[in-house]
């Protein structure tokens, strides 16, 4: 199976974050990993992103400077592609996916050499 990585950029996200990585770590698909940069947010997200570490399901990769959001996302793509991961998804953090979306995407891109 291929490694799939999700990269999720947080800057004041906490109200959103729980129901957001509760969604991915429900996916049918396996393996997946999630990773988080956290872009100096001030409102108790960086603990609950901390919280939600210890439970599994996520990778803190750090906090950045509010660094942009391409500039955020490139360094999320680049961990993930030295991790060994054949797709990369970027994910907000107001967004919950269905169990079976992640299985469906990667079906999607497998079915057809072009994609």
């Amino acid at each position: 199976m291929s490694l799939v990585s999700i990269i999720i950029l947080n800057w004041e996200a906490g109200k959103w974050l729980p129901n957001c990585i509760y969604s991915l770590t429900q996916q049918t698909y396996s393996p997946i990993e999630v990773f988080v940069i956290n872009q100096k947010s001030e409102d108790g997200s960086l603990e609950i992103l901390k919280k939600l570490e210890e439970l599994g399901g996520l990778t803190l990769l750090g906090t950045l400077e509010d660094s942009g959001f391409s500039t955020a996302n490139n360094y999320g793509i680049t961990e993930a592609l030295n991790r060994g991961s054949q797709y990369v998804l970027l994910f907000n953090t107001d967004t919950k996916m269905f169990p079976d979306g992640v299985e469906t995407m990667v079906k999607c891109l497998q079915s057809n050499e072009k994609y």
